[in-house]
């Protein structure tokens, strides 16, 4: 993944001091973001989380507040093929 982000910087002449932090949102929640952490890990503690997950793509999202709303727009999606 850090790979992939120095790519794309590099192809889209973006130059910035930022560090990506690769992640995988799944929802989106109304409390702060500590308070939101502390509440998932107290629900999450009795649960078991060995799973697999498939993925066949990455979409690049560009995220934009218009009116105190958060929206994504997709920049370029890219195909995973698999080795099978």
């Amino acid at each position: 993944m850090e790979r992939l982000v120095k790519q794309l910087k590099e192809s889209f002449k973006i130059v910035d001091d930022l560090i990506f932090f690769p992640h995988l949102p799944v929802a989106r929640y109304k409390i702060p973001s500590k308070q939101q952490y502390l509440l998932i890990k107290k629900k999450c503690a009795g649960y078991n989380m060995d799973f697999q997950i498939d993925i066949t793509q990455i979409t690049l999202l560009n995220s934009v507040i218009e009116n105190n709303k958060l929206r994504y727009e997709t920049v370029k999606e890219f195909a995973l093929y698999s080795k099978n």
